[in-house]
């Protein structure tokens, strides 16, 4: 693939997986204000599968992108599955109505948000930059 054809698919890769961490701070957001706010179990339950989908869908798209870019290190491959493990784990509790899953996947979130897309911001945040574009920051706000 020629040089420009890949920089420009992976500025492509970049705006979607940085949409996507924006995505995932609105439904933690909402998660959390469901949860802290006390709008009941079916409020929480309908906040947390969209966010567990939405995570899961994010890990792929991730780890796809990722791959065109390197091949993965053994340590990033044994992360890549945990993470996918403990996400559908998650996600099948919530089907079966288990409320606790739902206190789970937020304390998941949290360190989610606070590393991980800390981390891709220093990865990634260059090269967004030349492209004109900008990573979501990780910082809360």
């Amino acid at each position: 693939m020629p040089q420009q054809e890949r920089s420009n698919s992976e500025a492509m890769g970049l705006s979607q997986l940085s949409e996507e961490h924006e995505l995932i701070r609105e439904r933690y957001a909402e998660l959390e204000e469901a949860i802290f706010h006390g709008h009941g179990s079916e409020r929480i339950m309908e906040s947390s599968a969209l966010l567990v989908e939405l995570l899961l869908n994010h890990c792929i798209h991730e780890a796809r992108f990722m791959a065109k870019i390197a091949p993965f290190s053994e340590e990033r491959l044994v992360t890549i599955r945990r993470r996918l493990m403990q996400l559908s784990i998650l996600k099948k509790e919530l089907k079966q109505g288990e409320i606790y899953a739902a206190l789970h996947l937020r304390s998941f979130c949290k360190q989610w948000v606070n590393e991980h897309l800390h981390m891709e911001e220093v990865e990634f945040g260059p090269a967004l930059a030349q492209n004109g574009e900008m990573l979501i920051s990780a910082q809360p706000e």
